[in-house]
């Protein structure tokens, strides 16, 4: 077994959704002798020189962007550290400035430039509808009649047969960024 300190290391930067992903990541990378650094904070998506507020927080932002610029820095300093995966609720960075294409461009930068492999990871699928509401219209009898009369507007979301027609919602702006920020 390779000493810890020596042995390679993956980082998980991101915010609240890459947190989620911690506990499966470090139970995967310890079957290959690998460590793994969590640097997550919640509402901070993996993004350098971009301004993320909250109303309610007013020093959020830049709060948000020193933690980040740390991250980047902590990964730097840490040879060992050869990976690093970005995660986050990407759809709820898109309205950042100066921009989120710029912010997400000047992380993977940073860490290329040390020498880090850089993995960005695609949040989770947003559906239009409650699953559980939807197993509960889909679990009663009349299912269909009733869904159709209570949302006349949503009726292909609500299936009569047994199987829906929704779609997981995909921001086609997020996945042309990543494309963008791939090909620099």
């Amino acid at each position: 077994m390779v000493e810890k300190s020596s042995r390679p290391t993956i980082a998980l930067i991101g915010d609240s959704h890459a947190a989620a992903l911690g506990p499966g990541l470090r139970k995967q990378v310890a079957k290959y002798d690998f460590g793994i650094d969590i640097v997550t904070k919640s509402s901070c998506g993996s993004l350098i020189g971009v301004n993320i507020s909250h109303e309610r927080m007013p020093m959020f932002a830049q709060s948000c962007a020193t933690y980040m610029e740390q991250a980047v820095q902590y990964v730097i300093m840490n040879a060992s550290i050869k990976t690093v995966i970005l995660a986050a609720n990407w759809d709820g960075y898109s309205g950042v400035t100066p921009s989120f294409q710029d912010g997400l461009t000047s992380m993977v930068s940073k860490l290329s430039y040390s020498e880090r492999a850089v993995i960005i990871v695609r949040d989770v699928p947003h559906w239009d509808i409650d699953p559980v509401h939807l197993a509960y219209a889909e679990s009663i009898f009349y299912r269909g009649f009733i869904a159709n009369m209570m949302w006349s507007d949503n009726k292909d979301k609500f299936p009569v047969n047994g199987h829906s027609s929704m779609n997981h919602r995909q921001s086609h702006n997020i996945d042309t960024i990543f494309h963008d920020v791939a090909i620099q």
